[in-house]
């Protein structure tokens, strides 16, 4: 007899403003609240220390952008994966 275990795991982000919408090529911008949500972005500018500390971080003006630090890009490139994704050898997938 097999026994499934469900596990609840909530990841949670700091949301930053990282991108530069002067700089940046966004396509469409909706002002709503005092914050300026962006759409269809064909090129990222982010403003200088945008992080503040932090080593990740959700963009508050486009949820799907997720900005890394210098330091913790340089610790996942020195783990040699191509990919943080990369199932290991013997898991399932």
């Amino acid at each position: 007899m097999s026994s499934t275990r469900s596990v609840k795991c909530r990841t949670s982000f700091d949301r930053r403003i990282c991108i530069d919408v002067e700089k940046s090529r966004v396509g469409r911008k909706i002002v709503k609240d005092g914050l300026t949500m962006i759409f269809g972005v064909s090129g990222i500018v982010h403003h200088p220390d945008c992080l503040q500390g932090s080593h990740m971080a959700r963009d508050l003006q486009l949820l799907s952008h997720v900005v890394i630090s210098n330091e913790l890009k340089e610790a996942l490139a020195a783990t040699g994966e191509d990919s943080v994704f990369k199932v290991p050898t013997g898991m399932a997938r």
